[in-house]
């Protein structure tokens, strides 16, 4: 009865993303946060929290497929890294950054547009 009772158990320790891993997750978000897919890229993984293994089951099933039509470098590490339950967060968190830090950028640089057509205009 005591195997059945860890059966089902969540890990309670995990282990700290390796510097590696989280280069990898921000290179994702920065591709999504330049494709601007921030909303609806955050509004998915948001509904799709519980099933992040099942994503990564789902890519082994398909990785030869996927392998074999195109060239992911990357494949198996963000597969290993959709097995980790915490991944997700981490991921919405760098996207939710980057595109803090883009939105700044661009309000910055229209109020420098604007006050260069006020100076010319003048």
């Amino acid at each position: 009865m005591s195997d059945l009772r860890n059966f089902f158990a969540i890990e309670d320790e995990q282990v700290e993303l390796t510097e590696h891993q989280k280069a990898l997750i921000d290179q994702l978000a920065d591709k999504i946060v330049q494709r601007r897919l921030a909303a609806p890229v955050i509004f998915f993984l948001e509904i799709s929290k519980p099933l992040n293994f099942i994503g990564s089951q789902v890519m082994v099933f398909f990785e030869p497929i996927i392998q074999s039509l195109f060239s992911f470098k990357n494949y198996e590490e963000y597969r290993t890294l959709l097995e980790r339950r915490d991944t997700i967060e981490h991921l919405l968190a760098s996207i939710e950054r980057i595109d803090a830090e883009q939105r700044k950028q661009e309000k910055e640089a229209r109020k420098k547009r604007k006050e260069q057509r006020r100076a010319h205009r003048a």
